[in-house]
Parts: C-alpha cells; sequence; structure tokens
C-alpha cells in the first residue's frame, strides 16, 4: 500500500496516515507533550519506523509501524531537535539553542543499531534556527520516467 504520513500541531498534535488520495485517515500518534512547537517525521522503510521529534521534550522518538508502539531514541541531544531526514542508515536533525542568535545546529548518529547508542556527531554549527532538512545523494539519479 501506498501511504501519505503527515503532522498537525496545536493544542492536540497528532500524526497521521492516508492513503495518497487523502482517504483512510488513521491517526498514529497523539503527541500530547508536543504544543504549538515544531513536529516532523522521517519514514525508515526498512526498520519500518516513523522517526519523529519531539522538541518539547528534547527528544527524537520513533513509531513502530508493526506494533504502533512509540519508543524513545534520543534524549541526550543538547539541543531542541526539529527538523528530521533519514539517509543510508543515518539520521540527520536540526538542534535549535535557547535564546542566543546562532545557537542551532544539524546532527547525526547512526540509527543501525537498536538502541541507538552511537554518537552524536555535529555536522554545522552556528546556524540561526535551523529547521527543515532533506539529505540528497548525487550520485543516485532521479530521472524521471520517460513518458511516451
Amino acid at each position: 500500500f501506498s501511504h501519505i504520513y503527515y503532522t498537525l500541531i496545536g493544542v492536540s498534535s497528532q500524526i497521521r496516515r492516508a492513503d495518497m488520495d487523502g482517504r483512510n485517515v488513521v491517526i498514529l500518534v497523539n503527541v500530547t507533550s508536543i504544543r504549538r512547537t515544531a513536529l516532523d517525521i522521517a519514514l525508515d522503510k526498512v526498520k519500518k519506523r516513523l522517526y519523529f521529534s519531539d522538541e518539547s521534550n528534547n527528544r527524537i522518538k520513533y513509531l513502530d509501524l508493526a506494533t504502533f508502539q512509540t519508543h524513545s531514541l534520543l534524549s541526550r541531544n543538547p539541543r531542541r531537535p526539529v527538523g528530521l531526514t533519514l539517509f543510508n542508515g543515518t539520521l540527520y536533525w536540526t538542534g535549535v539553542g535557547a535564546a542566543e542568535m546562532f545557537s542551532g545546529a544539524i546532527y547525526k548518529a547512526d540509527v543501525k543499531d537498536v538502541n541507538f547508542t552511537s554518537p552524536i556527531r555535529e555536522v554545522v554549527d552556528l546556524l540561526s534556527y535551523p529547521t527543515g532538512l532533506y539529505a540528497h545523494d548525487g550520485t543516485i539519479s532521479e530521472s524521471p520516467g520517460m513518458v511516451p
């Protein structure tokens, strides 16, 4: 099945899944700890996990798509996680600092290990307020299919 995953933030933040035409909406997670802050997701098709940022509690969590159980994955990040992306077994995320300007950064850690005990590495530092994040490998062709 093909699905679209999306988030809603507000008084009752949620992560939802729907068919590609918007039908059959399912609430996967009610994220009661997140109110009016960033909530980003990254899908791991191999491990059948949906990672999500919990900026309010300075954590990265994931939803096991086989059991629908939520797990805390990362709580030792020095800055609040916002944007997420997964690339080749590595999870990247943006972290925002406290109140000072240019205190944000981009981090990465290996997610191949079940307990996520690999070291956190800082990739880029001194950013104002990094949010969205996407990883791209220029060696992989992304040419659209030929139209007859």
